[in-house]
């Protein structure tokens, strides 16, 4: 029996000081702090650029691995190429006691994520998912999600395979998973919200931050039970099914990198759930699982 089966997208992040005079990142200034689209041609010109570090990436599987450095019996499902990147990300998951359901995509790259850090620490995201985008139904060992307590799907999927994200629901339904859902980006909830409309109805938990719940923009009556919206600095905000709470962050931080603090959040709140914790004990795991990452020089691995 496995505590969370998860399933992203399986990236490798390459994370670049964000350099003014550099003319192709100043393409992505309108979308700072965001996700910004590049032509190929200029994606893998910034992609060669020198990088501050290099780390497995992709939502959900940052939250597994968390996961998995804290116990919990976790699998994760994605697409990777035959190739560098796609040995690095298997790696990764297994370093932090993560079961891989990898299938690989032979004549494809594995995703590749560039991680713009600004001076003011915000970041901007530009990716290009290449074989990770591939994922198809027939990818997916659906015995292994059966048994899993809980099943965690990324927002990025909603965007690239909305059939694939209703065969996953519908199965996490019928044997008896709890289901939770990270928002993921502002531009997957944007264009995919007709979907999330259709599943949120069976969702336990929700994940994403203020922009993200922003471009969503349901009636309340619409939402989970429990929703969780992360809000950096200021901390996060939690709906309980009747209003939304408040709870601060921890002002002790010394924040040397963002990248992956909110899905580090996340699983820390997970575990929180998995002790059977209240939400303010949650948001406290949350919060402490988080600053390991925003005190840190490299996320994840």
């Amino acid at each position: 029996m496995f505590d969370v089966w998860g399933i992203g997208m399986a990236m490798t992040d390459k994370k670049m000081r964000f350099d003014p005079a550099d003319p192709i990142m100043q393409k992505t200034l309108p979308d700072k702090g965001g996700y910004a689209r590049l032509t190929y041609e200029d994606f893998y010109i910034l992609a060669d650029r020198p990088a501050i570090s290099i780390s497995a990436g992709g939502s959900v599987a940052n939250s597994l691995r968390d996961l998995g450095k804290m116990g919990l019996k976790c699998v994760f499902a994605g697409k990777i190429g035959r190739d560098d990147e796609g040995q690095f990300f298997e790696k990764s998951l297994q370093k932090c006691s993560v079961v891989s359901s990898l299938s690989v995509e032979a004549e494809e790259h594995s995703g590749i994520c560039v991680v713009l850090v600004h001076d003011d620490g915000e970041k901007t995201v530009c990716a290009k998912a290449r074989a990770a985008k591939k994922l198809r139904e027939e990818d997916i060992d659906f015995g292994l999600l059966c048994q899993s307590r809980a099943v965690f799907v990324e927002g990025y999927l909603f965007d690239q395979n909305p059939q694939l994200v209703k065969k996953i629901v519908s199965t996490a339904k019928s044997c008896g998973c709890k289901l939770y859902l990270t928002l993921a980006d502002k531009s997957c909830v944007r264009e995919s919200k007709d979907l999330w409309r259709e599943v949120l109805p069976g969702c336990d938990v929700l994940f994403g931050n203020g922009a993200e719940y922003s471009v969503l923009d349901f009636d309340e009556s619409q939402l989970p039970q429990l929703c969780v919206k992360t809000k950096g600095a200021d901390g996060c905000e939690v709906w309980n099914g009747k209003k939304w709470c408040a709870f601060s962050a921890r002002q002790d931080v010394r924040v040397l990198n963002t990248n992956g603090a909110g899905d580090a959040f996340a699983a820390g709140f997970i575990k929180g759930l998995f002790d059977g914790c209240e939400v303010d004990r949650c948001v406290y795991y949350g919060n402490e699982t988080a600053a390991r990452i925003l005190e840190s020089e490299v996320s994840c691995l």
